[in-house]
C-alpha cells in the first residue's frame, strides 16, 4: 500500500446499510463528537453503540501503537498496516450487511497475536433510552444482548481463526497465531410499526427501476412515519428511535405534498413541529430529543420552510377558517424570525442549513429563499382573507427575491452565492446554490446555468457534491471524489425538470437510484449521525418528488379545486402514478410516449393543461385522455 500525505491525521468512516464504524486514521478509537460528547466513534449499529472499539497485541507491543506504514479505505472496508520490532502487522475491517468483520493477520504466521473488542451501550443521540448488555458464551460464540424497555438487539460474534480466550469486564478477548479473525453479526426484529400499505402512491415504469425505487421508498417513509411522544412526522432514519428534525421534516413534507402522505401525515408532521418549539425562542426547532427535550431550537431556514409549508397545507384544504388559524401562527412566527434581521434587509442573519464553522455569521442563501416564499405564501393569504397587511407581505417578497436574483447571483461564475456578510457576497462552495431553483425564484432564463450543477465542478457520479470539488485531478482521472448530499440531488433533479432540462434531468435521478440502499458517499450522510443528519426519509422523497415533477409538473389550488400539469413533449419514460392526492381529491395518471390517461378514483376536480385555456371537469365516474404532444 502507498503512503498518503497525512496518513497520521484524521478520522475515517465506513458504512453498511444499517451501521457505520468511524475511528481515527492513526489505527485508535479515541473520543470524538459531539451530539453525544466522546462517543460518536466506534462501531454503531443504530440506536445503539455496538463496540467502543478493538486493538491488538503481539507479545507485549500494542499493534496500533507501531509505526503506521499504509491507509486506505472505501466506503465499506478500511485497512491498515502497521510495523513494530521487525513485525509487520495488516489490519483490514469490513463492513457486509449486519455483519462486521474484523481481520488481523501478521507478516510472520507463527508469531502469537491477542485481540480484544470492547463493548459498549451507548444510546443513538441524546435519546431517553438505557440500554443494558448481556453476554453469554457457547464454545468460541459470545451471544449478545441490548434491552431497553421492548426494544431487544442481538448479536453474536465467532472467531474464523483463533480462538476466544475471556469475556467479561466489557471485553472479547481473542488470541491467534499468526492472525485472529473475527465476525460479528447484528440482528434486531422488525420495525413494530403500523401497516400503511394503501396510504401512500405507488408507481411503475418502464424501465421498471423507477417505479420499484419510487414503490420502495414510499414504504420506507410509512415505517418512518411514526406516532410516539413527538407525534408523527417524517424523520430520523431507524423506526423505532424518535428523532425530530426541523428541516428534515420540511423537505419530506414539501416533496410527498401529492404523494398520499399529505392526506394523513401532513398536518399531524407540521403540528408536532410546532408543539416542540422551544417558547423562549419561538422557533420552528431543529433538533428534539427522543425525550421530547429541544437539542437546538432551530436554524433560521427552518421557521420560514414551516410558514410555506403550513400555509400551504391551509390553501390545499380550500378551507378559510383553517388559513386564518395558520396566517395568525405564521405572522407570530415571522414576528420571531425578524429579531434575528440585524441590517434590516428582511433576511434574518444566523446559522442556515449547512452546519459549518461560523455559522452564526451573515445571512445565508437557504434562509433568504425561503423567507421570501414565506412572504408570498403570507401576501396569498392575506390576499384572500382580506387583510390590509396583503401589500406590506406582497412588498417583502418582492424585495427578498430581487436580493436573491441580484445580489446573491455571480455574474462571473454564473451561480448563486450562499453567504451574506458585511454587506458582500461570498461562495463558500455549499451545495445550497441549487436552492434559488428548487424553490423557483431563479428566473427561466438561467436554466442554462442550472444545467451546469448537473456536472463537475458541482456534481459527480453520485449527484451533486455537498460541497463543490476543487480538488485535483478530478475524480474522472483517479482523485478522491467529495461526499454527495442526496437531498441536494434531488432538488438539482426536479429543478432540472421544472426549468426544462430533461435530460439532464433524467441523468441526475439515475445517479439518485445509483446510491439508494447502498454504501456509498451520498449514504454516509445518513447513517453517520455525526457527520450528518440520520435521516433516510429525505432521500426517498426527493427520488419520488423528482419523478412527479418529471411527468407532471402539478401545481394545485385548493380553494378553486384545480390542478394544473404539464406533461412533457417528448417522453422517454413510461411511468404509470397510483394513488396521487390532490386536496380531498385521488387520482392516478399513466403517462407514455403519446397520451397522458388521468382517472379520478375519488372527488371532482377540475384540470387544465399548463398554457391552455380548456379546463376539464373531473369525476370518479369518468377518465380523461390528453395528448402529450
Amino acid at each position: 500500500m502507498g503512503k498518503r500525505r497525512g496518513v497520521h491525521q484524521g478520522f475515517y468512516t465506513i458504512t453498511s446499510p444499517t451501521s457505520y464504524l468511524t475511528g481515527a486514521v492513526r489505527g485508535g478509537f479515541p473520543p470524538i463528537g459531539q451530539h453525544i460528547r466522546g462517543e460518536m466513534g466506534g462501531y454503531w449499529y443504530p440506536p445503539v453503540k455496538i463496540l467502543k472499539g478493538f486493538e491488538c497485541s503481539a507479545g507485549s507491543a500494542k499493534v496500533e501503537e507501531g509505526a503506521l506504514q499504509g491507509f486506505r479505505y472505501g466506503y465499506t472496508w478500511v485497512t491498515h498496516l502497521f510495523t513494530l520490532a521487525g513485525l509487520t502487522v495488516k489490519r483490514h475491517v469490513s463492513l457486509k450487511g449486519n455483519t462486521l468483520e474484523v481481520h488481523y493477520t501478521s507478516s510472520d504466521y507463527r508469531y502469537p497475536l491477542t485481540v480484544r473488542l470492547y463493548t459498549s451501550r451507548v444510546p443513538s443521540w441524546n435519546t431517553d433510552l438505557k440500554f443494558e448488555l448481556t453476554l453469554r458464551s457457547q464454545g468460541d460464540t459470545v451471544h449478545l444482548n441490548w434491552r431497553a424497555g421492548t426494544m431487544n438487539i442481538t448479536a453474536h460474534t465467532h472467531p474464523l481463526k483463533g480462538k476466544l480466550v475471556s469475556i467479561g469486564r466489557g471485553q472479547l478477548v481473542y488470541t491467534g497465531i499468526g492472525g485472529v479473525h473475527i465476525e460479528l453479526e447484528v440482528s434486531q426484529p422488525p420495525p413494530r410499526v403500523r401497516r400503511l400499505e394503501d396510504e401512500y402512491s405507488t408507481c411503475t415504469s418502464h424501465p421498471r427501476i423507477y417505479g420499484e425505487v419510487y414503490s420502495r421508498a414510499m414504504r420506507n417513509l410509512s415505517s418512518l412515519a411514526r406516532a410516539d411522544t413527538l407525534g408523527e412526522y417524517f424523520s430520523a432514519g431507524h423506526p423505532e428511535f424518535p428523532w425530530l428534525f426541523g428541516v428534515d421534516t420540511c423537505y419530506v413534507v414539501e416533496q410527498t405534498r401529492f404523494t398520499g402522505f399529505s392526506r394523513l401525515r401532513r398536518g399531524a408532521a407540521l403540528t408536532s413541529l410546532l408543539s416542540n418549539r422551544d417558547p423562549r425562542i419561538g422557533l420552528i426547532p431543529h433538533e428534539v430529543t427522543h425525550g421530547g427535550g429541544v437539542y437546538n431550537p432551530g436554524d433560521l431556514e427552518e421557521t420560514p420552510f414551516f410558514v410555506k409549508l403550513y400555509l400551504e397545507c391551509a390553501f390545499d384544504s380550500g378551507s378559510l377558517q383553517l388559513l386564518e388559524k395558520a396566517y395568525k401562527t405564521c405572522s407570530t412566527l415571522l414576528g420571531f424570525l425578524e429579531r434575528y434581521d440585524a441590517d434590516g434587509d428582511l433576511v434574518a442573519e444566523g446559522p442556515g442549513i449547512v452546519e459549518r464553522e461560523a455559522r452564526e455569521r451573515g445571512a445565508k442563501i437557504d434562509v433568504a429563499c425561503y423567507t421570501a416564499l414565506a412572504y408570498g405564501a403570507m401576501a396569498k393569504a392575506a390576499k384572500l382573507l382580506g387583510d390590509p397587511e396583503c401589500e406590506r407581505w406582497e412588498k417583502a417578497w418582492r424585495t427578498v427575491t430581487r436580493e436573491i436574483n441580484t445580489g446573491y447571483w455571480s455574474v462571473k461564475t454564473h451561480t448563486y452565492r450562499q453567504l451574506k456578510l458585511g454587506g458582500e457576497y461570498i461562495d463558500t462552495g455549499d451545495w445550497t446554490y441549487i436552492i434559488p431553483f428548487a424553490t423557483g425564484i431563479a428566473p427561466p432564463e438561467r436554466g442554462r446555468d442550472l444545467s451546469r450543477l448537473a456536472k463537475e465542478p458541482y456534481s459527480g457520479r453520485y449527484g451533486l457534491y455537498l460541497n463543490k470539488n476543487t480538488e485535483t485531478p478530478k475524480p474522472s482521472k483517479g482523485g478522491g471524489e467529495p461526499l454527495s448530499m442526496p437531498i441536494g440531488t434531488g432538488l438539482l433533479a426536479s429543478s432540472l425538470f421544472k426549468y426544462g432540462y430533461t435530460d439532464d434531468g433524467w441523468r441526475t435521478v439515475d445517479k439518485l437510484i445509483s446510491i439508494y440502499g447502498t454504501s456509498g458517499p451520498g449514504y454516509l450522510a445518513e447513517v453517520a449521525p455525526n457527520l450528518g443528519c440520520h435521516t433516510q426519509a429525505w432521500s426517498y422523497s426527493a427520488y419520488a418528488s423528482s419523478l412527479i415533477e418529471a411527468a407532471l409538473k402539478p401545481s394545485y389550488d385548493g380553494f378553486t379545486n384545480t390542478l394544473i400539469i404539464d406533461p412533457p413533449s417528448e417522453v422517454k419514460v413510461n411511468l404509470w402514478f397510483r394513488g396521487l392526492t390532490f386536496g380531498n381529491n385521488h387520482l392516478d395518471f399513466n403517462l407514455d410516449r403519446t397520451r397522458c390517461l388521468i382517472k379520478v378514483n375519488a372527488g371532482r376536480i377540475k384540470l387544465r393543461k399548463s398554457g391552455g385555456e380548456e379546463c376539464f371537469e373531473l369525476s370518479e365516474y369518468g377518465i380523461l385522455e390528453l395528448p402529450v404532444l
